[in-house]
């Protein structure tokens, strides 16, 4: 039990480090602010998407091979690489290169990361506490990014640079954190290393078994649009800017998602099992609020915005713990870099319907709606249509 206390206090001082990126809710407005227009903009976040997403299936074999807390260890290096870039090449091909380190960290953590924490709890006897620590960790990163909402501040008092500085700190003492842990064995590891295969051997595997367990295909598609929305934040500052928010102000729209997530997090640690037809529907619901976009003004966006985040919190928990629970151990990184792919095909969606909503004269709020609209669609499918993701009991232990 000693080991498993310090390994959660270890991962959730991760978690809250990584939240701690200082520049998240004025990295938009940054650009704007060295010349980079509204379609450039556009342009480097659906770049950033693409990075991931042609990274993901190397980054995915690579955690079913090798240590993957080494890797998450490469993955904050290269965080840290971005922002010195940003720092010292201010400019859209500087932004462009910073952004293709970010792309591989945010590959490795969003499905390394993952796998890790599921497999050394797997480990320690906690399998079962997934659901509660992934939640937690979400919350941990939660506080980090509110109090990373400062930086908005920062910027309107001391300037852009100030906040990369402090950022690059954040992301220092996170390696130190990562590179503390004391890392078991998972078994998987074991496995794969006494049967080496050709290295895309495994890739196939994960796509095959994508397919053959039921359900998982699409659940994986719900799941990726939920999480991308999710990470549309960064349009969140131009929508502020659009509708005339002060810059020291910014940060608190993002307090307001940070605040919704955090309570999202520690909803879920009451909620018990949730049944596949709730979960769906709260996708229904989370779609209708970010569509709700439209119809906001200075007052009612925080309201619409908290609401939107807390449901997108609660469903992509609970949709991440069905799929964790139906996918093997030897495959595990392998098809959540799978998914990561597929959630970078719907943040490419996600931000090209956003961005280019501005360019044709509707704004950020029209693209949100469109957005929300979608998702609120996709998810009356799978109230319709989608019931527990399952594998036979024969595959569980493969």
């Amino acid at each position: 039990m000693q080991k498993l206390s310090i390994f959660l206090w270890k991962m959730y001082a991760y978690a809250f480090l990584h939240g701690c990126v200082f520049l998240y809710p004025v990295m938009a407005l940054m650009f704007q602010a060295n010349d980079v227009s509204e379609i450039q903009i556009t342009i480097l976040l659906m770049s950033w998407a693409v990075f991931v997403m042609v990274l993901q299936p190397v980054l995915g074999i690579i955690g079913d091979k090798y240590s993957r807390k080494k890797i998450l260890v490469f993955g904050q290096l290269c965080k840290l690489i971005c922002f010195m870039i940003f720092l010292f090449f201010p400019h859209f091909w500087g932004y462009m290169l910073g952004f293709f380190f970010w792309g591989i960290e945010w590959g490795i953590s969003a499905s390394i990361n993952k796998a890790f924490l599921y497999d050394e709890l797997r480990v320690l006897g906690a399998r079962h506490r997934y659901a509660r620590v992934d939640g937690n960790m979400l919350s941990w990163k939660s506080v980090g990014t509110l109090l990373a909402v400062s930086g908005s501040y920062i910027a309107a008092h001391h300037g852009y640079n100030s906040v990369l500085w402090i950022t690059m700190a954040m992301m220092i003492f996170g390696l130190f954190i990562l590179l503390s842990i004391d890392m078991e064995q998972p078994e998987s590891y074991i496995i794969v290393r006494k049967t080496p295969q050709p290295f895309f051997a495994n890739f196939k595997k994960g796509v095959k078994k994508i397919f053959k367990i039921k359900h998982l295909f699409m659940t994986l598609v719900v799941l990726s649009f939920i999480t991308g929305m999710g990470d549309s934040e960064d349009y969140v500052s131009l929508l502020g800017s659009e509708m005339g928010i002060r810059l020291e102000h910014i940060g608190l729209l993002f307090a307001t998602a940070r605040v919704a997530e955090i309570i999202g997090g520690i909803t879920i640690q009451y909620a018990g099992k949730m049944s596949a037809f709730m979960i769906n529907f709260i996708v229904v619901a989370s779609g209708v609020a970010f569509a709700m976009m439209l119809f906001v003004n200075a007052l009612t966006i925080w309201f619409v915005l908290f609401i939107g985040a807390f449901l997108c919190t609660i469903a992509n928990v609970f949709l991440t713990t069905r799929v964790q629970n139906a996918i093997p151990s030897a495959q595990r990184a392998t098809i959540m870099s799978i998914y990561d792919m597929i959630s970078q095909v719907a943040i490419l969606f996600i931000y090209a319907v956003i961005g280019f909503g501005v360019i044709f004269g509707g704004g950020y709020k029209l693209g949100y709606f469109l957005v929300g609209a979608f998702i609120a669609i996709m998810g009356v499918y799978a109230v319709m249509f989608l019931g527990d993701v399952k594998r036979k009991r024969a595959a569980q232990t493969a």
